[in-house]
């Protein structure tokens, strides 16, 4: 700002031109200048102040138009449409950005215009969900993030999901809601064929299980009614002819040669019986996994050295084909314990976790190195390969933790399944 006395008659009161360089954007826009008296220069001043402080308004009216439209330019970029909608439960929608059209073909002056558009086109059977998404917002003042359906102008229903904030003024007034529109329906129909699949395969294993266990049961009903029935049959000839060999008259040697014959029978039964209850346990289907596995620990401990013991709490039976699945993991790692771990002791137990069960089986035995099991099935052991197929069949996790001389512990997961209908 400058100041320039201007000459005047002797009798005129000094007067004074105030001009100001005006700036816009940069650059010198003009200038402005006042002619006033002398004593008026205070005023001119203060005058002056004034119009400075509107410039100053209108250079920052600039920069906030610039920054508006670098955000509405970054906001039109994302795959959602944004949107601001006004507090009041039937607030209308102040703003949404231009990807709504896209998304559900309406453009966006008419969700501006229309504040009945978003419930006319809600599906009635999600607009409970959101309804009560909006309250739970509005009432903790936290943010909404909910799921529904909407149909397009061309008919399609599509998915959306609603993620927004309430935003509220400098004394916590609440003045709107903000949020993003998302098309999630290409998600929800990968869920869909996901969650198809895993129905498939639930009902594969099911269809696997339930063939595997009957032929299982077939073939201990043949050797029970065939093999089994044949060798009893002549033990108990071997056994007469044992009775008749034990008269005085009887030789020494046909005894002596008789009774390793009679015992070593007597073995072979008694093992046949025992791969019929293996092949499949009835205590597994008349008293659940639980009583299954008493019975087959107890067995191993009767024919073996090793101590086992069973912790379970657990409470009712579990699906049949959970219930199969977890006997033979638990089956097959018990062989394993008896056939190579050297093991004393060995540790099972059962317990609900969390919408699963789990199934550990341990021992103290000799252990082994776990990076050596794809050698191992290579050499044609696929006791360990089989366990972790199928529990991943039936949807579960399966993890070995062993080293040499530190034993071993497996440990099975499965999420638990509703209790079906036992077949008979």
């Amino acid at each position: 700002m400058e100041t320039m006395p201007e000459r005047r008659a002797a009798s005129a009161v000094p007067r004074w031109w105030l001009a100001l360089a005006l700036a816009g954007l940069g650059v010198v826009a003009g200038i402005l200048a006042m002619h006033v008296d002398l004593g008026d220069r205070i005023a001119a001043v203060l005058v002056l102040v004034v119009f400075l402080l509107v410039v100053q308004g209108v250079r920052r009216s600039r920069d906030l138009g610039r920054t508006r439209a670098r955000y509405q330019a970054l906001v039109e970029q994302l795959p959602g449409a944004v949107y601001v909608a006004e507090f009041e439960a039937a607030g209308r929608w102040l703003y949404v950005s231009p990807q709504v059209e896209r998304i559900l073909g309406y453009p966006a002056k008419d969700w501006i215009r229309d504040a009945t558009l978003f419930d006319r086109i809600i599906e009635p059977d999600d607009e409970g969900a959101y309804r009560v998404a909006e309250a739970r917002s509005r009432e903790t003042g936290g943010s909404l993030s909910v799921e529904y359906r909407m149909r397009a102008k061309d008919g399609r229903i599509v998915w959306i999901r609603d993620d927004a904030m309430l935003v509220r003024d400098a004394v916590g007034r609440p003045l709107f809601h903000q949020g993003v529109l998302f098309d999630i329906t290409e998600r929800k129909r990968i869920e869909v064929q996901l969650q198809t699949l895993q129905a498939e395969r639930a009902r594969l294993l099911d269809r696997t299980v339930q063939a595997t266990e009957q032929e299982r049961s077939v073939i201990a009903m043949e050797l029970h009614d065939g093999p089994i029935q044949h060798l009893s049959a002549v033990a108990l000839k071997l056994e007469t002819l044992g009775l008749a060999l034990r008269r005085p008259q009887a030789s020494e040697d046909l005894r002596s040669r008789v009774r390793p014959i009679q015992e070593r029978l007597t073995e072979e039964i008694d093992a046949l019986r025992r791969i019929m209850r293996e092949l499949r346990p009835p205590a597994l289907d008349e008293r659940g996994l639980e009583a299954a596995l008493m019975d087959h620990l107890n067995a191993i401990q009767t024919s073996t050295s090793v101590t086992c013991t069973v912790r379970s709490t657990l409470e009712g039976r579990l699906d049949s084909t959970q219930e199969t699945v977890l006997f033979r993991v638990a089956q097959e790692a018990l062989t394993n314990v008896v056939r190579h771990a050297g093991a004393r002791h060995a540790w099972v137990t059962l317990a609900p976790v969390a919408g699963a069960v789990t199934l550990e089986i341990r021992d103290d035995g000799d252990g082994f190195d776990t990076s050596e099991m794809p050698r191992l099935a290579n050499d044609g052991h696929f006791g360990l390969i089989a366990m972790r197929e199928r529990v991943e069949m039936a949807g579960g996790t399966w993890g070995i933790e062993s080293s040499p001389a530190g034993g071993t512990r497996i440990t099975v997961s499965l999420p638990r399944a509703e209790v079906r209908a036992r077949a008979g």
